[in-house]
């Protein structure tokens, strides 16, 4: 009898001590946090903003009272945040890193933001750069330079698709410096460069650069698939065309491909009648593969379109992708909702 009472006042001893620890862990995971992070993605229909601090990802659920304010401490909507803005917010962490709060503070808010490429990417004598810019008449330019030599491979400006002057505008193109780029070597570090001249004195201003890492190999042909009416022998909304093309091997080729298909035909391409029914300012918010589903999330680039675009969009990632033996399904998403 002894030693089963003895048992059991071990037994409550070892839960009380159990539950002190569970308790002051969950106080831990529970009590308010002060958070500043770069934000990485936006849901505005699901009140959901995810950004990164300090190397790990959270994701701000807000409540329906959500207050923000920019750098000048306006208000502001939801749907005026950017992707690459700082911003502060207090609330409860919980232990998969949800944050819920009722306010946000805009600490930094860059007239330029470059989504591609990304810093320390490696690249051949082309690519894409895309991002949103703030800047006076729309207009903005960018350098291409090699760290090691100096020397200048690509110099000029061009415009963002917004018209309305002190709005964020969209950017996508491409730079090839093929012709010009005898003295490279693999691994020659390339600095990107894309600011605004100031309209008072011409100076350099708001930039913002990317390293880059040069690669001439080795390559890899990949088919990328696109609309063509001139190849159409009827009306069909999942009628889509292979383009052959040679690229450099990338880690995630999958992903790359279809932000490939986001770019779009290349001139020569267009002239034989090829075309995306994607749009380029379309961003690519998630990309995950697992066991042979790929599931991908996109920003809601495609709203007015009819099923019959969404169908052809479907198809051009779908057939893209079925190129790779590991992918056997292809799952798409808006902000997070299926379509």
């Amino acid at each position: 009898m002894t030693k089963k009472i003895t048992h059991l006042i071990i037994l409550v001893l070892v839960g009380l001590i159990f539950a002190i620890f569970s308790t002051n862990s969950l106080d831990e995971v529970n009590k308010s946090q002060k958070v500043v992070g770069v934000i990485t993605n936006i849901s505005p229909d699901q009140k959901i903003v995810r950004l990164k601090s300090n190397n790990k990802d959270y994701q701000i659920i807000f409540n329906n009272q959500l207050k923000i304010v920019d750098i000048d401490n306006k208000p502001i909507l939801l749907e005026d945040l950017k992707k690459g803005f700082t911003i502060s917010t207090s609330g409860i962490v919980s232990a998969k890193n949800d944050l819920r709060t009722n306010q946000l503070e805009i600490i930094k808010q860059p007239n330029i933001i470059i989504y591609s490429p990304e810093d320390n990417q490696v690249t051949g004598t082309n690519f894409n750069i895309s991002g949103i810019a703030r800047v006076f008449e729309n207009t903005f330019s960018f350098r291409l330079k090699n760290s090691r030599t100096g020397k200048t491979y690509a110099e000029s400006s061009t415009l963002t698709d917004n018209g309305e002057m002190g709005k964020y505008g969209d950017f996508n193109f491409s730079i090839d410096f093929s012709g010009n780029a005898s003295d490279l070597k693999d691994n020659d570090s390339l600095i990107l460069e894309i600011f605004q001249n100031s309209p008072k004195d011409g100076t350099e201003i708001d930039k913002e650069s990317r390293i880059l890492i040069h690669s001439s190999g080795p390559k890899e042909q990949v088919k990328l698939f696109f609309t063509n009416p001139k190849l159409s022998k009827s009306y069909n909304c999942n009628q889509v065309f292979p383009v052959q093309r040679e690229v450099i091997k990338v880690d995630n080729m999958s992903k790359f491909l279809v932000e490939q298909l986001i770019n779009g035909p290349n001139d020569k391409e267009r002239s034989l009648g090829y075309d995306s029914g994607i749009r380029s300012n379309t961003k690519v918010n998630s990309f995950l593969l697992d066991k042979g589903v790929v599931k991908i999330d996109f920003s809601n680039t495609f709203n007015n379109f009819d099923s019959c675009k969404i169908d052809s969009i479907k198809s051009q990632i779908s057939e893209t992708l079925k190129q790779f033996s590991d992918i056997r399904q292809v799952v798409l998403s808006v902000d997070n909702n299926i379509f």
